[in-house]
């Protein structure tokens, strides 16, 4: 049932991405990266202090859409890599290293000083 629910957000995202893509968008001010603490998993920070859209928001707009798809189904939805694996039709092992450079990615982005590994490190 939760891996169906995943589907269907699944689809929605790709709508979304689509319908954004002709819009305009934010970035957020460097500001609101340097007041992050260094050393905080970036899944938990998003899940704790993020309602689960504004979190879904924030990953899509900072990492590549497969990496975002990932964090998503694993990190939000908490879905187990086979699932997840199923969901997107790859391999548990390539949802792995999505996931792994998607962390690493959001690190960067979330760590006070240190943009240089976030976008192309």
């Amino acid at each position: 049932m939760r891996a169906w629910m995943f589907s269907i957000a699944r689809r929605r995202l790709a709508d979304h991405r689509r319908t954004s893509g002709r819009r305009q968008t934010t970035a957020f001010p460097a500001e609101h990266f340097d007041r992050r603490a260094g050393g905080v998993d970036p899944g938990e920070l998003s899940v704790a202090t993020l309602s689960a859209q504004d979190a879904i928001t924030r990953i899509t707009a900072g990492l590549p859409h497969d990496q975002a798809e990932v964090i998503v189904l694993r990190v939000v939805g908490g879905l187990s890599v086979e699932e997840t694996a199923r969901i997107i039709s790859k391999r548990p092992g390539t949802v792995r290293v999505l996931q792994h450079r998607a962390l690493k990615r959001l690190a960067g982005i979330l760590a006070p000083g240190d943009v240089s590994g976030a976008f192309g490190g």
